[in-house]
């Protein structure tokens, strides 16, 4: 998600203009299992299944469904058991959660807390100001990159990287930001195959 110049007008402007399916103050639903083509939006409201954007609305895809893009602004994501996001999942001001055998491309948050309970991200993980955990053999393909804060005021704790219970992050733990304190915490035989340069490691 990338917004410019009166970015929020002009992403409301897109989700009603340009998607299919456009909702407003009301919930979409479609089935689990479901395979979806199209493109739905919801202004303040929730969206369930579905190729999805949201601004002011959480969105939750069910069990053992495919879509494509996932994004939210002002709302959280939540990757149901068995499903395949074909692309990335993304917030802003929002937590991520992937559950048991989903997948995703690459997945990204602005001051949200990402989870991945059993669920396998083929490319990179980046975050903005929010913890990263990974549980129950989670894996991620490419780096977990903590990304660089600009000016902001320095954080009052360190930011966190947990693994446990098997979990591998394949590629790196990249500090884009030295003027924020990283720990990456270990437990139960997770491990990081590539580097950890500008972070903390604390094995448990």
């Amino acid at each position: 998600m990338k917004y410019g110049r009166g970015g929020y007008a002009v992403a409301l402007a897109a989700l009603v203009i340009l998607t299919t399916g456009a909702n407003t103050d009301s919930t979409v639903r479609i089935a689990d299992g479901e395979i979806h083509d199209g493109d739905i939006s919801s202004l303040n409201g929730p969206i369930k299944v579905g190729e999805c954007s949201s601004v002011n609305g959480s969105i939750t895809i069910g069990d053992n469904a495919r879509t494509g893009d996932v994004d939210a602004v002002n709302g959280e994501v939540e990757i149901g058991a068995g499903t395949h996001v074909e692309g990335s999942v993304e917030t802003v001001n929002g937590r991520i959660t992937l559950a048991d055998r989903s997948q995703a491309e690459d997945v990204a948050s602005i001051n949200g807390r990402i989870y991945l309970s059993g669920a396998d991200v083929t490319g990179n993980v980046r975050t903005l100001n929010g913890d990263v955990s990974l549980d129950r053999s989670a894996r991620v393909g490419g780096d977990v990159i903590i990304a660089d804060r600009g000016n902001s005021s320095p954080r009052k704790r360190p930011l966190r990287i947990e693994l446990e219970g098997g979990s591998v992050i394949e590629g790196s733990v990249v500090n884009e930001d030295p003027s924020t304190d990283v720990e990456l915490i270990l437990r139960e035989g997770s491990q990081v195959l590539g580097s950890t340069k500008d972070v903390r490691v604390i094995k448990q």
